[in-house]
């Protein structure tokens, strides 16, 4: 298993090279960081252990991804979206998933959305990057990898897709 800043772990690395996009850093990140988003009940009062559940479904993604259970996925995440239209890791997760499904067309604005709710991190703008790399679009991608590498410039995923758009 490999670490990061501040003792984070991330997924071991051979889970990183088994996939032809390193998504591990992305994967990890997304099930760290959550959302503030606080869906309301049918009385507008907030759900109890609502930080409990979108956690256990953040958790259900990665372990659907990471058995490669991609259907299973897009299931969890489109039913997380219902309740928290407005998080930014299940944006990403959604991303994720349809690059390892090699959609990076489709992979690309949910992206997008991620950056657009968080732009500070990094992994959105590396999967963004990586999206546009495989449809084509090299400069734009090489954009994406930098400021990947901007927010944090040791970021391997963005440094390895620099050395593939170049």
């Amino acid at each position: 298993t490999i670490k990061r800043q501040a003792g984070t772990t991330l997924l071991p690395v051979s889970t990183l090279f088994r996939c032809r996009i390193f998504p591990g850093a992305v994967i990890g990140r997304l099930v760290r960081a959550f959302s503030a988003v606080e869906p309301r009940g049918k009385d507008n009062k907030p759900e109890k252990r609502t930080e409990e559940r979108r956690s256990d479904i953040l958790a259900e993604v990665a372990r659907a991804v990471s058995r490669n259970d991609l259907k299973k996925g897009i299931k969890t995440v489109r039913e997380g979206l219902k309740t928290w239209p407005d998080s930014h890791e299940l944006y990403g997760w959604y991303g994720v998933i349809l690059l390892r499904s090699d959609k990076p067309d489709k992979a690309l604005p949910y992206f997008r959305k991620a950056i657009s709710l968080s732009d500070k991190t990094p992994e959105y703008h590396n999967g963004a990057g990586y999206s546009l790399l495989y449809t084509g679009k090299t400069r734009e991608a090489v954009v994406e990898f930098k400021r990947s590498l901007k927010i944090e410039p040791r970021f391997v995923d963005s440094l390895a897709g620099l050395g593939y758009a170049y």
